[in-house]
């Protein structure tokens, strides 16, 4: 091999390890939204079931109650408010960690839904809100979007 063809191996191999880091770091990111977007859609979906079935929800208290700073696995009980059972829900199967704490505050005409995280650790949150009000018809309709702030704080 020349030196030459070795220069060029040598950048192709460098564009493609530089390529395939951004990608890694880039889905690696979005894979973290997945949790509290899954969420969010998990709660909003059974609370406006219950409500069509004439069973509304009241609300639950931030759960975990602090918001985690790294991956957390729940003290056993965590989940057990009469509200995340009505819903079906916890932010992960019991052992397994996650990174999210979760609100429901129910309203007068519908519900807001709440998760925060801290993935870095660094005091910033971040913020994922969903939420669902009442029609002229009486039901329940989740608003559309998801109102997000530093995501990947």
């Amino acid at each position: 091999m020349t030196a030459l063809e070795g220069a060029l191996a040598f950048a192709i191999v460098g564009s493609l390890l530089v390529i395939g880091t951004l990608t890694f770091k880039k889905h690696w990111r979005s894979s973290r939204l997945v949790e509290p977007v899954s969420g969010l859609e998990h709660i909003a979906a059974h609370a406006v079931l219950l409500a069509e079935a004439g069973h509304p929800v009241v609300s639950a208290p931030l759960t975990p109650s602090e918001v985690p700073r790294a991956p957390v696995i729940d003290l056993e009980g965590a989940w057990d408010h009469p509200t995340w059972k009505a819903l079906e829900f916890r932010a992960s199967p019991e052992g397994v960690p996650h990174s999210f704490s979760f609100v429901f505050d129910a309203t007068a005409d519908g519900f807001v839904a709440h998760s925060y995280g801290d993935l870095d650790g660094d005091g910033v949150r971040s913020s994922f809100e969903l939420s669902a009000k009442k029609g002229a018809d009486g039901h329940l309709t989740i608003t559309p979007g998801m109102r997000v702030e530093n995501e990947l704080e």
